[in-house]
């Protein structure tokens, strides 16, 4: 008999020994953020898929996705892009999506001493444009550069012909959230806590099912974490009242009317 998600839960949350769900308990608390969640990372050839969700004695839930993309074109290599991020929006979750590009800025660092950019193949948001603006003025945050020390993509090729590690493609709307490769300055304090807390949740989940006699597949509850992932982002994305960025944000006049209020952009 297979596991599956809903039984994994009910698993992990109901049927655990009362010794390692004491454990779980003494250190699971809704304000502590390194034991309140667990990591799960699936890397392939050129993209990242990071899944983060909750521990029990908590509900057990993916409460954020993020996916990244090395870009097509170098725009400073390493550079990846973030192709879509999302996190539950519920009040308790305020600051998770900070702490997701804090680690996947992280974890380009460490693999490919390389940084992030936004989405260069698809499209940014005026929401997106923002969030890009905080990170880059936060100080957490450093500008990579070129050998030629340009730190700015070049999307036409002409900005600076003589260096072709600049180059960058714009998304389909033409205009991108961010136009640099921002590596983290200090690497994200809870990405490691956060995938041992996996790697723990899946032994205890292990050891539950076979306490029942029942089979245990760890790729196929990964791939549910990852299917829960891309459905919370689906959720998320067509639910937002997205704003796409165009270069009509940052004309003049829409520029006076953000400023004294007469028209909200997301």
């Amino acid at each position: 008999m297979k596991l599956t998600t809903k039984k994994l839960k009910k698993l992990i949350q109901e049927q655990v020994d009362n010794k390692a769900l004491k454990a779980i308990q003494s250190v699971v608390a809704k304000g502590n953020i390194p034991e309140r969640y667990a990591l799960y990372i699936a890397a392939y050839d050129d993209s990242y898929t990071l899944v983060l969700y909750q521990l029990p004695p908590l509900r057990t839930e993916v409460v954020a996705f993020c996916r990244i993309d090395k870009t097509l074109k170098p725009c400073i290599p390493e550079t990846y892009e973030v192709l879509a991020i999302a996190r539950k929006t519920d009040r308790d979750y305020k600051g998770i999506g900070a702490v997701m590009y804090d680690i996947a800025s992280t974890i380009v660092k460490l693999q490919h001493n390389g940084g992030i950019t936004s989405d260069h193949q698809n499209s940014s948001s005026t929401a997106s444009y923002k969030v890009w603006q905080k990170m880059l003025k936060s100080g957490k945050y450093k500008k990579r550069t070129t050998k030629w020390k340009n730190n700015k993509f070049d999307y036409t090729g002409s900005d600076t012909p003589e260096d072709p590690n600049d180059d960058c493609n714009l998304p389909g709307s033409g205009v991108a959230a961010s136009d640099n490769s921002l590596q983290i300055i200090n690497d994200s304090p809870y990405w490691g806590k956060f995938m041992d807390n996996h790697d723990k949740a899946m032994k205890i989940a292990k050891q539950a099912a076979e306490a029942i006699g029942k089979d245990f597949d760890p790729d196929l509850i990964e791939n549910k974490l990852e299917a829960a992932g891309e459905d919370l982002f689906a959720k998320i994305y067509t639910s937002a009242n997205i704003t796409v960025l165009t270069k009509e944000y940052f004309s003049i006049w829409n520029r006076i009317k953000r400023v004294i209020g007469v028209q909200k952009w997301n």
